[in-house]
């Protein structure tokens, strides 16, 4: 897998994209991506497994990325998640 550095600075990117290359480029965390894939602002190519790898299509995110619109939902969706996320109650008594 290619590091961050060389994704950000290649003339191409490879068809197909990991959750992790798709992170890197849309400037947030690998984590992330699940919750943009249920929030449908993102989609895996094909009908992926559930613990399978998904993929997504360089060229659609890439149009993606060109719209400031889908960038400030991407943005908005996160805030909304990790700060629901804060406010529910740990139910994991460690």
């Amino acid at each position: 897998m290619p590091n961050m550095e060389f994704l950000l600075n290649c003339r191409r990117l490879p068809s197909r994209l990991t959750a992790e290359q798709v992170a890197v480029l849309v400037g947030c965390q690998p984590h992330d991506i699940p919750v943009l894939v249920r929030a449908k602002l993102l989609k895996p190519l094909g009908d992926p497994a559930p613990n399978s790898t998904k993929w997504f299509a360089a060229s659609e995110l890439e149009s993606k990325l060109a719209d400031e619109k889908w960038v400030g939902r991407v943005t908005a969706k996160l805030y909304e998640y990790w700060r629901e996320s804060k406010a529910r109650p740990n139910t994991n008594p460690t």
